[in-house]
């Protein structure tokens, strides 16, 4: 098979000054001379070379040593090139498919010289790939070149050399495989190509009809070959934005990945009737980014089936700008139709949230724009991108089945978190670039994570590259080179209002913080906090999950501390005490009682506002929910609460997912009395039935757990704790912390002191019954704190303190002035 690809205006000029230069040194052409000319004129292999630190100076201090090569090398390098341009499907041999010829030639005098430098071919030939499919970097590369330019000419003496863009294409014929021994035909060889005719032959006419070369120059005036004549097209151009000729300017960021869902919608876009794809995805997902993606493709000729296409984006709301008067919207869109019949199928819209359509111009005295264009969408004569989320797909396309048949459905799914930093790692130099800055490896790792976890509402990449943005912008006004992992930890603190050591990609130092405060907090746990943290650990890894942080079950009687327990992982977990969502399922015995939770059913009333879990969730994603009573909640509550601890998250009336990802679960069950006293097993001792900390499987207490609780409910737990009542001592620690605070509220809020008997704390301990459960903070609000505060009330005490001791039956305060020291 043989190609017949013709060479780019930059490599006939590249290969006319390596021929130039060969001839003034009167040698043989080689290809060092083909490497020695892409510093001499100015082109996207130069752009490489100088990228990659491959100085002009340093090869010509090793050419005189290099060794001479084959004469058919020459030809070999040109195979390779034309090689390379087929298989991304390039219309025309650029200097970057010669730079990866030479590169790939290992025989040539060329890769001698680069190795003997110290140059890694491998490297070179890979970023020589890289621009070739990145419009951006090529834009770039003409930016450097600029610089450049002036400085490279001097070095080598040269005459000017013509453009070479309005002459004949060179074509190169060659074999598929370049190791064939048929001769190579290349018709550029001569080292002067003479004036440029004034007519092209057929063959050269039509590739230029199908691919028009653009060169360096004319990417850096913002020219494009994709251009729509304004005379010829006054409602695209006015209304459409066009993204193949911003993608062939370089000004689209690249796509990276959804090769399947592109070759989808390539396919599509390629047929002779209902010509239309329709994207499906979340917000944020990557729907607009994909057909940029598609643009670019055309731009660089690697869209089989849609070469030379246009892609123009039209917004609805643009659509309607200026059709006041009667009848003007209806001839807007007619004109819209004709134009791009016009065109013979060259242009294809983009409609992003092309639901909008429905309804739009319904008022303007003829049918609305969906109805307008469903003629034309179903013979193809309008081909058509449209682009929406699942929930308004549902809601308008899928209940207009005339509307859902003109197009093929592309469902766009969230990347997973490789696909997400692969994607970053493409875009990030992008967005350095506009900064100043630079991101470091750890940065686009810890961002991707990150947002993928506290960010729940939104989807990947949109939601990291945002914050990625932010943290450029933050380390550009304060001064600083380089965005690290440290600086998106800053940026979401900040946006989400946590802790900067929960947002920590490892949980060391925040979970050693989170045992110190609550060790300072919680007495006689020691067990169940350990416990606790190492289930925390555990889960901080599961990146990418949607479960949530830790599910847990409490198990023991009234007064053992397990609301108090919740109350400081709220605080010192999520950085607030307000974190805490308590929820008593002996108030939900009934099945309509599941309304109050995720909402009531369309139809009835309420169902407008959403239910409780919904309502708080959105409002505050970071929580400590406790599901009180477990056992007493009826089987379909359960079953929701077994969901949201499975699954991580739920789907209320209203629609909404409900995502519980960044929350700590606790269900409690609450001992009686009875079944705290009473001995569990024949022969077994009261006091020592079951021990606090975690329950194992065989411990009699989880069976009779198991005999409470949905067993559903029970195999999506991570632990299972069992709390006591405080001991003596247990208890006159807390009791000595609680009238500390005391203390410490009077003297703010009253400005007395607060002085306890030494005795008045055993007394208290000892008159708190165990068995009552009676919260200890509640006995000391009655018990202590009251007769201060009556105190108070009743007299002005001025320069005096408040001694609180025992008469024997109750606390008694009264006026002490104490000692000057």
């Amino acid at each position: 098979m043989t190609l017949n690809i013709p060479l780019s205006a930059e490599s006939s000029a590249v290969f006319e000054a390596a021929c130039d230069i060969a001839q003034r040194a009167g040698q043989v052409l080689d290809s060092t001379h083909l490497l020695l000319a892409m510093y001499t004129i100015p082109c996207h292999a130069q752009a490489v070379l100088l990228e990659k630190s491959v100085q002009m100076e340093l090869l010509l201090a090793r050419l005189k040593d290099a060794p001479n090569e084959n004469e058919s090398t020459i030809d070999l390098i040109m195979s390779y090139a034309a090689l390379h341009a087929s298989n991304i499907s390039a219309p025309q041999v650029s200097s970057l498919h010669l730079l990866m010829a030479i590169t790939k030639t290992t025989s040539s005098k060329a890769v001698n010289l680069l190795t003997r430098a110290g140059i890694s071919t491998f490297d070179l030939r890979n970023r020589a790939m890289a621009h070739s499919t990145d419009p951006r970097l090529k834009r770039a590369a003409s930016e450097r070149l600029a610089a450049h330019q002036q400085t490279i000419s001097q070095q080598i003496p040269r005459k000017p050399y013509r453009r070479l863009a309005p002459r004949p294409q060179p074509i190169i014929q060659t074999k598929h495989q370049p190791d064939d021994e048929t001769p190579i035909v290349f018709e550029a060889l001569e080292e002067d190509l003479g004036p440029p005719p004034k007519e092209l032959t057929e063959h050269q006419q039509k590739q230029t009809d199908q691919q028009p070369t653009k060169s360096l120059e004319q990417c850096e005036t913002g020219e494009s070959d994709f251009d729509l004549d304004p005379n010829l097209f006054p409602t695209l151009t006015e209304l459409g934005r066009n993204l193949t000729a911003e993608a062939q300017q370089g000004l689209i960021d690249p796509m990276i990945g959804r090769d399947l869902e592109l070759d989808t919608v390539v396919d599509i876009l390629c047929k002779r009737r209902s010509n239309n794809p329709l994207l499906l995805g979340d917000p944020g997902v990557g729907k607009t980014a994909l057909v940029e993606g598609l643009a670019a493709r055309i731009a660089n000729g690697e869209a089989r089936g849609l070469d030379n296409r246009i892609i123009l984006s039209i917004s609805v709301g643009d659509l309607v700008a200026g059709t006041e008067m009667r009848g003007s919207f209806a001839a807007r869109m007619r004109s819209l139709k004709d134009e791009v019949l016009q065109t013979n199928g060259r242009v294809i819209l983009f409609l992003d949230e092309i639901h909008t359509l429905i309804g739009t111009g319904q008022g303007d005295g003829g049918m609305d724009a969906a109805n307008d264009l469903k003629g034309a969408l179903a013979r193809g004569e309008l081909p058509c991108i449209g682009a929406t989320t699942f929930s308004e797909y549902k809601r308008y396309i899928l209940t207009d089945p005339a509307l859902k048949r003109r197009f093929e459905p592309v469902t766009l799914p969230e990347p997973s978190l490789e696909e997400a930093e692969l994607i970053l790692t493409g875009v990030a130099p992008r967005y350095a670039a506009h900064h100043g800055i630079s991101y470091t490896d750890d940065a686009i790792k810890t961002v991707v994570r990150l947002t993928d976890r506290v960010i729940p509402g939104r989807s990947l990449p949109a939601k990291a590259i945002d914050t990625l943005d932010l943290a450029g912008s933050r380390v550009r006004r304060e001064g600083r080179a380089e965005v690290t992992s440290d600086d998106i930890v800053a940026v979401l603190a900040s946006t989400t209002r946590l802790p900067a050591s929960f947002l920590s990609l490892s949980p060391t130092d925040h979970l050693r913080q989170l045992k110190d405060n609550l060790a300072a907090t919680i007495f006689g746990k020691s067990d169940s906090i350990d416990a606790i943290l190492r289930v925390l650990a555990r889960n901080w890894a599961r990146f990418g999950t949607r479960q949530p942080l830790g599910s847990f079950l409490f198990n023991g009687p009234t007064g053992s501390g397990k609301t108090t327990f919740a109350q400081a992982l709220a605080e010192f977990f999520f950085g607030t005490e307000k974190a805490l969502l308590e929820i008593d399922l002996a108030d939900y015995t009934e099945s309509h009682s599941l309304s109050d939770l995720i909402g009531s059913p369309p139809g009835y009333e309420g169902h407008e506002d959403g239910g409780l879990l919904g309502s708080t969730i959105i409002r505050q994603p970071f929580l400590v929910i406790v599901w009180r009573n477990i056992s007493m909640g009826h089987p379909s509550v359960q079953a929701l609460v077994s969901q949201i601890l499975a699954d991580g998250s739920i789907t209320d009336r209203l629609g909404r997912n409900i995502d519980f990802r960044n929350t700590l679960q606790i269900v409690t069950i609450t001992q009686t009395s009875e079944d705290a006293s009473r001995p569990l097993g024949f022969g077994a001792v009261a006091q020592n039935q079951d021990s606090e900390g975690p329950i194992e499987p065989t411990d009699p207490a989880f069976t009779k757990i198991k005999k409470m609780v949905n067993p559903d409910l029970i195999s999506s737990l991570d632990l299972f704790l069992n709390f006591k009542r405080p001991s003596t001592e247990v208890l006159k620690a807390i009791i000595q912390k609680i009238t500390d605070k005391l203390a410490n509220d009077f003297a703010s809020e009253h400005g007395v002191s607060l002085y306890l008997d030494p005795q008045l704390i055993d007394l208290c301990a000892s008159e708190i019954a165990p068995t009552t459960g009676e919260a200890v903070e509640q006995w000391v609000a009655g018990s202590i704190s009251r007769p201060a505060t009556d105190l108070v009330l009743a007299k002005s005490l001025q320069s005096c303190a408040i001694y609180l001791k025992s008469d024997g039956r109750s606390v008694v305060a009264e006026p002490y002035f104490p000692k000057a020291t």
